[in-house]
């Protein structure tokens, strides 16, 4: 509630008194009271104030001097000038009326029979009243609004009883710019489907708060958390009680808000734990029945998916930093899609791989899986300009068996690089040739044939810094062309065929011979299947 210049006219002490200008400013709010007789000192003004003067000397001032008072009034953002005549001027000059009138700055004619101490003390008491009244009222709110914390409600029964108490639609966005509640339907033809720019506008540039909409950011511990945003659907301007109502709300939303973070995070680290106790096998069939029961989990039919950034075959690599900022934007992007098609998960990031644990009743819903990871993928590639690699494991029935569908999904991620090298999703069951490896051959047996190999290669590459097993790798791809092999790695075909005779120096494998080439190619493939190992 406000004490403005036009109630204090109305007071019966301001008997006597006029408004000669400036009656445009009529409704400026009076937050103190300032006397001075003699004005010598601009460094005294405040703003809001009624400021008193007896115009001691003001008519020899010149006009330089009535310009440079009325502009500092006005950037001071006084409520008004009231001018005591009958003592020292008989009347208030022309000149300052008519800049008071242009500043639309009000300026009050004082008869001489008036009390500076009785107006003094009457403004006063009205101010400390307007106080009073809005202190009353935003405790008022803040309790209403606090109880339905205590209770349990959530931000869209906030929205609803901010919107009944200033009759205006009321929406809250997160620090995305989604929308997260609302008032109710009857107003939605109010409320902002576009916000973002409403919010770089309304922050950026100076507003006028008591316009038909005004929008409020909650910021806790100087992180954004969100916007709140009124929006009246009538001619009313915002008064100063429904400021505060909406500034009350304000920390009440930002209450709701941490809260509601605050069980996110517990129940996220539940999760996390959870999958951590999964793949560690800590758990019993017993205790992990019981820790998803009470997560509200079902208790069958999992599939582990693992994501990754860059390159799958690269766990190793020392680009800490990046990696961890494409690892949550990577987490959101997965969060909202899985989210968006109602699939229930826990998910963790362990290192530089996010580990996605996801429900699935039938095959159906499995591919339906698959194409959300396919859309991951795309709107990884979009938003984030990194290339997303995914690997999946086989269904489980049994809670324990959840830690095998890792281990699959692990295997199909790192030799799907060998196959499509990024961009991809594969699951450990289309692994065709690769499984038949995996599953039937025991890794001595698959040791014994790498180092005959393959292995001999690697390790005369890291001994002299070469790149023959690239080399050999690009040939087999380009199907044991020369000119398609020495353009994809930029080299001459002279080059590649030296090459190409120091692997068969080193391993005794001859490219042009069909069972060395083809003992070869198992060796590639092998090397990328004790990789995954």
């Amino acid at each position: 509630m406000n004490f403005t210049v036009q109630q204090a006219l109305e007071m019966d002490v301001m008997e006597g008194s006029v408004l000669l200008a400036g009656n445009k400013g009529i409704n400026n709010k009076i937050v103190w009271v300032n006397i001075n007789e003699i004005l010598d000192e601009f460094d005294y003004f405040r703003q809001g104030e009624f400021f008193i003067t007896t115009g001691f000397d003001l008519r020899h001032k010149s006009k330089g001097f009535y310009v440079k008072l009325v502009k500092l009034l006005n950037s001071c953002n006084i409520a008004a000038l009231a001018v005591q005549i009958g003592y020292y001027i008989e009347a208030i000059p022309v000149e300052l009326i008519n800049l008071c009138d242009t500043y639309k700055l009000p300026l009050v004619q004082l008869p001489k029979s008036l009390s500076f101490s009785a107006l003094i003390r009457d403004i006063l008491e009205n101010v400390l009243m307007a106080h009073v009244k809005e202190l009353e009222h935003s405790k008022s709110v803040h309790a209403k609004l606090t109880q339905l914390v205590f209770e349990g409600r959530g931000l869209d029964e906030l929205a609803n009883n901010l919107s009944s108490m200033l009759n205006s639609a009321v929406q809250i966005f997160d620090n995305k710019f989604n929308s997260i509640a609302c008032s109710d339907l009857k107003y939605t033809s109010c409320l902002l489907e576009s916000p973002r720019q409403l919010f770089e506008d309304y922050f950026s540039k100076p507003v006028n708060k008591s316009g038909l909409i005004t929008a409020e950011k909650i910021v806790v511990n100087d992180d954004t958390y969100g916007y709140i945003v009124v929006n009246r659907f009538n001619d009313e301007p915002f008064t100063d009680l429904e400021n505060i109502t909406i500034s009350t709300a304000k920390t009440i939303v930002a209450l709701i808000m941490l809260n509601e973070k605050a069980l996110i995070e517990r129940e996220e680290g539940l999760k996390g734990d959870l999958l951590d106790d999964i793949i560690d096998g800590n758990c019993t069939e017993e205790v992990l029945l019981r820790r998803f029961r009470y997560l509200g989990y079902p208790i069958s039919n999992y599939v582990v998916y693992i994501a990754h950034t860059g390159d799958p075959n690269s766990f190793h690599q020392t680009l800490n930093n990046n990696i961890q900022v494409i690892n949550e934007k990577l987490l959101s992007i997965i969060k909202k899609n899985l989210l968006l098609n109602q699939h229930k998960y826990i998910l963790k990031i362990k290192g530089k791989k996010i580990i996605i644990m996801v429900h699935v009743k039938n095959d159906m819903e499995k591919v339906n899986v698959n194409k959300s990871f396919l859309s991951i993928i795309s709107s990884a590639k979009k938003d984030t300009s990194s290339s997303i690699s995914v690997g999946f494991g086989r269904n489980c029935i049994k809670l324990s068996d959840i830690k095998y569908s890792l281990i699959e999904a692990t295997k199909a991620l790192k030799i799907g690089k060998y196959i499509w090298k990024k961009n991809f999703i594969v699951g450990y069951e289309e692994l065709g040739i690769y499984r038949l490896f995996i599953e039937n051959a025991s890794q001595e047996e698959l040791k014994i044939h790498y180092d005959a190999t393959v292995g001999q290669i690697i390790e005369y590459d890291r001994a002299q810094n070469t790149n023959l097993f690239a080399t050999l790798e690009a040939f087999y791809k380009c199907n044991k062309s020369i000119i398609k092999t020495a353009k994809q790695l930029f080299i001459h075909r002279h080059t590649l065929r030296y090459r190409l005779e120091r692997i068969k120096s080193i391993t005794g494998l001859d490219t042009n011979n069909s069972k060395d080439s083809l003992a070869l190619q198992i060796g590639i493939l092998i090397y990328y299947i004790l990789e995954s190992w």
